[in-house]
């Protein structure tokens, strides 16, 4: 049974509204028959919907979340959901956006 061993959201840059947030996910084990993203925003509206994840190598995946700047300031929850065929394993992060120092 595939399982996430953890899910990261990129932290060398400051999040704010309108940058790329990379989010990476690691797995036990090679080749999921399916790793996908949920994202929803601060209000809970799905702004990515089940979206499959970019392969790096076989136990590591990736999406790149470009956010709006326009975009709602506030608390984003991710959920990943990875499936082997037969079993399916679930996890939820989070991450803010904040606004651009100059939009304060």
């Amino acid at each position: 049974m595939i399982k996430i061993i953890s899910v990261e959201v990129s932290k060398e840059i400051e999040l704010v509204l309108g940058s790329a947030v990379e989010i990476i996910v690691f797995l036990t084990q090679d080749k999921p028959n399916s790793i996908k993203i949920t994202i929803h925003d601060p209000i809970r509206q799905v702004i990515i919907n089940a979206i499959t994840m970019t392969r790096i190598n076989s136990r590591i995946y990736r999406y790149i979340y470009q956010s709006s700047s326009t975009g709602t300031q506030g608390l984003y929850i991710v959920t990943i959901e990875v499936s082997d065929g037969t079993n399916t394993s679930i996890k939820q992060i989070d991450f803010a956006l904040d606004k651009q120092l100059q939009d304060i």
